[in-house]
């Protein structure tokens, strides 16, 4: 079941895992709960952890290269498997490191087939380590304002049973919150509603409608992006034309910049740097002999990270780029289960590593976003200054009037937080 539409007006972007027995989501539980909810209240982060300072010279993290590569490979996978023909928008870093999560409470052959899914051949040790890096570095330096804000939330019923080994590594590792209330209560939506609203800057301030029902674990899963351009655009920039999209034409804002030019096989795009992030964004739309579903299934580990890290320096390109706004509610049971993730929605999940209670399954899930990309930069509402300085001249001239890919990557190694496709433009 998938819901997509166009939005004019989001704030942020987000994503939202529903699971039922034993679900995906994000929190900031600490400033809602009450200390004998909290399971990670008394937790201390183990002195083996690292701290990372991010302003100084880069860090080296083992194994963070194949972590990259796998990242990648997970993230394409869902883009592969999700498109079918809509606009399209998946926070893959958030949902990667929620499973990741979960995956430090399973066992057997339910921990086998995440992990092939996530990170072959991976230890979970080194999961873990190369996952508190990028999320480290991604939100290292937010602001009052923003950046990237994620956590995934487990929330347990009233006599639940966790392990303090599974704390343990929520707390080294994940930005997360393990809580244990009612979950059948009012008391209990309203306080997971006020975590994910908190979050996420008020992006989502209703995601439970109801109280839970028949539920062990509800986890959750939330990520927010909100930023400037480094370089932004100006009011001269901004003009009216017409996107070309699947289900007809509309004439909405374009942008027009000077941009890092960059391509692959079957596409040619832009990056553009974020202001505060280590984050850039990419859009790539389909060369003449190609369309929107060959581009996508071309896309690969080596030609993404080729195509945004490697590409020639000094290859600039004259961008007229679309404003879009997409707000999209989808399931990706499915296609979890295409790629190999099973066990877990039955009644054989084995969920040892996590509880010594019996019964934990995965039964459904749901990811719910917005994502508004604008002249002032991502979600973001600064003025637009008047003039700016003159375009100069371009070997090559990209016009997004048709149906593209877009991207939001850490800087550093190409691993996407976000890829999305825009078919349609209102």
């Amino acid at each position: 079941m998938k819901k997509c539409s166009i939005i004019k007006k989001s704030i942020s972007l987000a994503f939202v895992l529903l699971l039922g027995v034993s679900s995906l989501t994000a929190c900031t539980g600490d400033r809602v709960l009450k200390k004998d909810e909290d399971l990670l209240y008394s937790v201390e982060v183990s002195s083996a952890v690292p701290k990372y300072n991010f302003t100084q010279e880069e860090t080296s993290v083992e194994g963070y290269s194949t972590y990259s590569e796998k990242l990648t490979d997970f993230s394409l996978s869902l883009l592969k498997s999700s498109y079918k023909g809509e606009n399209l928008l998946i926070p893959t870093l958030s949902q990667h490191q929620t499973l990741a999560l979960l995956l430090n409470g399973t066992s057997g052959k339910t921990a086998s087939e995440l992990k092939k899914v996530i990170s072959p051949n991976m230890d979970l040790q080194t999961l873990n380590t190369c996952n508190y890096y990028l999320q480290s570095r991604v939100s290292y330096f937010n602001t009052e304002d923003g950046g990237y804000l994620a956590d995934s939330s487990l929330w347990f019923d009233d006599l639940f049973d966790v392990k303090s080994s599974f704390t343990q590594s929520a707390k080294n590792y994940y930005s997360c919150t393990l809580a244990r209330l009612l979950l059948n209560t009012e008391d209990a939506q309203d306080k997971i509603n006020r975590n994910t609203s908190l979050v996420t800057k008020g992006s989502f301030e209703k995601v439970l409608e109801s109280p839970l029902e028949n539920q062990v674990i509800y986890a959750q899963s939330v990520a927010t992006l909100t930023d400037e351009w480094a370089v932004p655009y100006t009011a001269d920039r901004i003009s009216v034309g017409t996107f070309e999209g699947k289900k007809g034409s509309a004439h909405v804002n374009f942008m027009t910049s000077n941009e890092k030019y960059v391509e692959t096989e079957m596409g040619e795009g832009f990056v553009k740097s974020l202001k505060n992030t280590p984050i850039k964004f990419a859009a790539i739309t389909p060369k003449e002999d190609c369309d929107i579903t060959k581009l996508i299934d071309s896309l690969n580990y080596n030609r993404i990270k080729t195509m945004l890290l490697e590409s020639d320096p000094t290859a600039f390109c004259t961008v007229s780029f679309p404003e879009f706004a997409v707000s999209q509610t989808a399931s990706y049971d499915d296609v979890l289960r295409q790629m190999g993730v099973e066990q877990i929605y039955t009644e054989d999940a084995n969920f040892s590593s996590l509880t010594n209670g019996k019964g934990a399954v995965l039964s459904s899930s749901l990811t719910a976003s917005r994502i508004e990309v604008s002249a002032t930069g991502i979600s973001n509402s600064a003025e637009l200054e008047t003039e700016g300085d003159t375009l100069k001249e371009t070997e090559r001239t990209l016009n997004f009037q048709k149906p593209f890919i877009y991207i939001f990557f850490d800087n550093e190694s190409a691993v996407p937080l976000f890829i999305g496709v825009i078919n349609n433009v209102e």
